[in-house]
């Protein structure tokens, strides 16, 4: 029987290093707004060293941000294969997702931690009311 081990193992593990800052993040606020402030009032003063109440620049704010983006462009470039093909007659184009059940986790979290963060920006700033 021969191991087969995947090269790409280590985007796997950026992509999760990368998606981990925003769960952090998300999980303390959702327990401070459930009553349980220890983690909050624990991490407050590591988050505001590395610069959590500045503006979007380049601080721990754009990992928050943009770390799920980046985690589900790595994690969908595993498991998804793009054929294409052009002839006279026909244009063929087949997507197929490969079953990566490691990957595939990252890309939901990656999604759902997004669509947690887009929430709060929306329920923070009022901007649809």
């Amino acid at each position: 029987m021969e191991t087969i081990i995947s090269r790409r193992n280590w985007l796997n593990f950026v992509a999760l290093l990368l998606v981990l800052p925003s769960v952090c993040f998300f999980c303390i606020n959702l327990l401070n707004e459930a009553g349980i402030n220890g983690p909050y009032k624990a991490s407050e003063p590591v988050l505001e060293s590395f610069g959590i109440r500045e503006k979007l620049g380049w601080n721990i704010n754009l990992l928050i941000v943009f770390g799920p983006v980046i985690a589900l462009l790595l994690s969908t470039l595993q498991v998804l294969h793009i054929e294409w093909g052009f002839t006279k007659e026909q244009l063929k184009f087949i997507i197929t997702i490969r079953r990566k059940w490691f990957p595939i986790f990252i890309a939901f979290l990656s999604v759902f931690i997004l669509a947690a963060l887009t929430i709060y920006l929306v329920e923070e700033n009022n901007i649809i009311r």
